[in-house]
Protein backbone atom coordinates (compact mmCIF):
# COMPACT_ATOMS: atom_id res chain seq x y z
CA UNK A 1 0.00 0.00 0.00
CA UNK A 2 2.53 2.18 0.94
CA UNK A 3 4.60 1.38 -2.16
CA UNK A 4 1.57 2.09 -4.54
CA UNK A 5 1.18 5.41 -2.96
CA UNK A 6 5.29 6.66 -3.28
CA UNK A 7 4.37 5.62 -7.10
CA UNK A 8 1.95 7.82 -7.27
CA UNK A 9 3.82 10.41 -6.02
CA UNK A 10 6.75 9.49 -7.84
CA UNK A 11 8.98 8.17 -5.01
CA UNK A 12 10.61 9.85 -2.10
CA UNK A 13 11.35 12.69 -4.63
CA UNK A 14 7.72 13.29 -4.99
CA UNK A 15 7.37 13.24 -1.11
CA UNK A 16 10.62 16.25 -1.33
CA UNK A 17 8.26 18.03 -3.29
CA UNK A 18 5.18 17.59 -2.15
CA UNK A 19 6.64 18.95 0.86
CA UNK A 20 8.07 21.94 -1.10
CA UNK A 21 4.22 22.73 -1.65
CA UNK A 22 3.12 22.48 1.15
CA UNK A 23 5.30 24.88 2.66
CA UNK A 24 4.86 27.55 -0.35
CA UNK A 25 1.06 27.05 0.09
CA UNK A 26 1.36 27.80 4.18
CA UNK A 27 3.54 31.07 3.81
CA UNK A 28 1.56 32.17 0.47
CA UNK A 29 -1.07 34.30 2.82
CA UNK A 30 -2.98 31.79 3.73
CA UNK A 31 -2.92 29.10 0.94
CA UNK A 32 -2.77 25.84 3.45
CA UNK A 33 -4.44 26.74 6.86
CA UNK A 34 -5.66 23.44 8.91
CA UNK A 35 -7.74 22.82 12.24
CA UNK A 36 -6.33 21.65 15.44
CA UNK A 37 -8.30 18.52 15.06
CA UNK A 38 -7.00 18.25 11.46
CA UNK A 39 -3.80 18.66 12.54
CA UNK A 40 -3.19 16.41 15.11
CA UNK A 41 -4.56 13.68 13.02
CA UNK A 42 -2.29 13.81 10.28
CA UNK A 43 1.10 14.99 12.37
CA UNK A 44 0.04 11.76 14.25
CA UNK A 45 -0.10 9.67 11.05
CA UNK A 46 3.28 11.35 9.69
CA UNK A 47 4.84 10.62 13.53
CA UNK A 48 3.99 7.08 12.84
CA UNK A 49 5.65 6.84 9.95
CA UNK A 50 8.61 8.93 10.78
CA UNK A 51 8.89 6.33 13.63
CA UNK A 52 9.13 3.93 11.10
CA UNK A 53 11.55 5.28 9.13
CA UNK A 54 13.84 5.74 12.36
CA UNK A 55 13.42 2.14 12.65
CA UNK A 56 14.54 1.43 9.06
CA UNK A 57 17.32 3.64 9.48
CA UNK A 58 18.19 2.02 12.68
CA UNK A 59 18.45 -1.39 11.29
CA UNK A 60 19.98 -0.31 7.89
CA UNK A 61 23.36 0.01 9.65
CA UNK A 62 23.30 -3.60 9.28
CA UNK A 63 22.77 -3.18 5.12
CA UNK A 64 25.82 -1.00 5.01
CA UNK A 65 28.36 -4.22 5.79
CA UNK A 66 29.55 -6.64 2.82
CA UNK A 67 26.86 -9.71 3.56
CA UNK A 68 28.57 -13.43 4.19
CA UNK A 69 28.23 -14.89 1.15
CA UNK A 70 31.52 -17.24 1.07
CA UNK A 71 34.40 -16.81 -1.22
CA UNK A 72 33.95 -17.58 -4.75
CA UNK A 73 34.62 -15.17 -7.47
CA UNK A 74 30.82 -14.27 -7.85
CA UNK A 75 30.16 -13.76 -3.96
CA UNK A 76 33.35 -11.58 -3.93
CA UNK A 77 31.80 -9.41 -6.95
CA UNK A 78 28.53 -9.11 -5.23
CA UNK A 79 29.65 -8.31 -1.81
CA UNK A 80 30.58 -5.03 -2.36
CA UNK A 81 28.20 -4.34 -4.42
CA UNK A 82 25.24 -5.29 -2.06
CA UNK A 83 26.84 -3.16 0.71
CA UNK A 84 26.50 -0.16 -1.66
CA UNK A 85 23.00 -0.40 -2.21
CA UNK A 86 22.46 0.80 1.48
CA UNK A 87 25.33 3.22 1.89
CA UNK A 88 25.92 4.73 -2.01
CA UNK A 89 26.39 8.24 -0.96
CA UNK A 90 24.26 9.13 -4.05
CA UNK A 91 21.63 7.11 -4.40
CA UNK A 92 21.70 4.53 -1.59
CA UNK A 93 19.13 3.70 0.69
CA UNK A 94 20.18 5.44 3.54
CA UNK A 95 20.10 8.52 1.82
CA UNK A 96 16.67 8.14 0.47
CA UNK A 97 15.82 7.17 4.02
CA UNK A 98 17.34 9.81 5.47
CA UNK A 99 16.16 12.69 2.93
CA UNK A 100 12.29 10.88 3.81
CA UNK A 101 13.17 11.45 7.58
CA UNK A 102 13.65 15.40 6.93
CA UNK A 103 10.77 15.72 4.76
CA UNK A 104 8.50 13.89 7.33
CA UNK A 105 9.69 16.67 9.51
CA UNK A 106 9.04 19.52 7.89
CA UNK A 107 5.76 18.39 6.53
CA UNK A 108 5.06 18.15 10.57
CA UNK A 109 6.74 21.06 11.13
CA UNK A 110 4.29 22.86 8.25
CA UNK A 111 1.87 21.63 9.62
CA UNK A 112 1.94 23.10 12.79
CA UNK A 113 2.57 26.25 11.64
CA UNK A 114 -0.11 26.02 9.82
CA UNK A 115 -2.51 25.16 12.57
CA UNK A 116 -1.50 28.07 14.76
CA UNK A 117 -1.88 30.19 11.82
CA UNK A 118 -5.34 28.77 11.36
CA UNK A 119 -6.48 29.71 15.28
CA UNK A 120 -4.96 33.15 14.83
CA UNK A 121 -7.43 33.74 12.04
CA UNK A 122 -10.72 31.88 13.81
CA UNK A 123 -9.43 34.10 16.81
CA UNK A 124 -9.79 37.61 14.33
CA UNK A 125 -12.56 36.24 12.77
CA UNK A 126 -14.66 35.95 16.21
CA UNK A 127 -13.34 39.17 17.25
CA UNK A 128 -14.49 41.02 14.61
CA UNK A 129 -18.04 39.10 15.18
CA UNK A 130 -18.17 40.13 18.81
Amino acid sequence: EVDDMLADIGGFAGVTEAVAELKTAATTGGGFTISDDGANTLTSALNAVLDQVNIALAKGVELGHQPALGTTPAANTLKPFLATIWSDGAQGGQKALAQLKQDLSDAIDTIKKSSASYQRNEQHVQGTLA
